[in-house]
């Protein structure tokens, strides 16, 4: 129940203890960008991510602005953000996975390679549970990579994996069916 969300987001962001406003700014984030309220959802997104910097944890609220910068269409601060997000501490993966999608769409090859350098890096440097949670995400960038390429069998066949063997999605909010459609209309 998005009326719900937004109530104890609320309760977070006014609470005055740091953890409960950038937990209440992150899940204002989250339900605007479910409610496919783009450019609401980018406001509440910045409003997280400059709450990160003062309190200190950006890694995760630099990802999510970046996420909404995109579905916003606002490439330019896709790619800060997630430049942003790369290079914090923490679990920075999707910020990497952000600045390959962005990179991709921009035809930037060179650019492209370093950043999926930098995503298999930061992929590698998770804990087990953690990285198997994004594996197939990784590896669909790989196979986009490699289609721009040329390397079409070589595509295909991480694409096949990817939908055979989906990632788990306890951490954000797509789901499986979502992600087996979109590695299905790529591989077509």
């Amino acid at each position: 129940n998005y009326e719900k969300a937004i109530m104890y987001a609320q309760q977070g962001i006014d609470s005055g203890d740091d953890w409960q406003k950038s937990l209440g700014l992150n899940v204002m984030c989250a339900v605007t960008a479910e409610q496919g309220k783009r450019l609401e959802s980018l406001q509440a997104c910045e409003a997280a991510l400059e709450h990160g910097r003062e309190y200190g944890g950006v890694a995760i609220d630099a990802s999510n602005a970046s996420n909404s910068a995109i579905s916003a269409l606002q490439f330019d601060k896709a790619e800060e953000y997630a430049i942003e997000g790369s290079k914090s501490y923490g679990r920075v993966v999707p910020a990497w996975l952000n600045l390959n999608f962005i990179y991709l769409l921009e035809g930037k090859g060179p650019s492209m390679v370093e950043a999926f350098k930098g995503l298999y890096g930061a992929q590698m440097a998770e804990e087990p549970h953690l990285r198997s949670q994004r594996q197939q995400d990784v590896e669909v960038i790989l196979a986009q990579i490699l289609l721009l390429a040329g390397e079409i069998d070589q595509s295909v066949k991480l694409l096949d994996r990817a939908m055979d063997n989906p990632d788990r999605r306890g951490a954000i909010s797509t789901s499986e069916e979502q992600t087996r459609g979109s590695h299905a209309f790529l591989r077509y």
